[in-house]
């Protein structure tokens, strides 16, 4: 499949004190109608998370939404 992956490090809202970390995500959103974000891994997997969770991409993140953008429109995009 040869998608670009990220990391995603998350941090329950008044929760948990320590950062959980998930890896090869290939992308992400909110939930529609819940307070929820998802993030969907390479294996197929998703892990939903709170709203208000604080949440922080690694670098790899815009080189994963510029190359799948690119794919889907058969297009390059500037900087992917």
């Amino acid at each position: 499949m040869n998608e670009t992956t990220y990391n995603v490090k998350y941090k329950l809202h008044g929760y948990f004190t320590r950062w959980i970390t998930i890896k090869d995500v290939i992308g992400d959103g909110f939930v529609k109608d819940t307070p929820m974000r998802y993030f969907v891994k390479s294996d197929g997997s998703q892990y939903n998370i709170p709203f208000d969770s604080q949440v922080v991409f690694s670098k790899e993140r815009n080189s994963a939404i510029t190359n799948k953008m690119s794919k889907e429109t058969g297009t390059h995009i500037q900087g992917a």
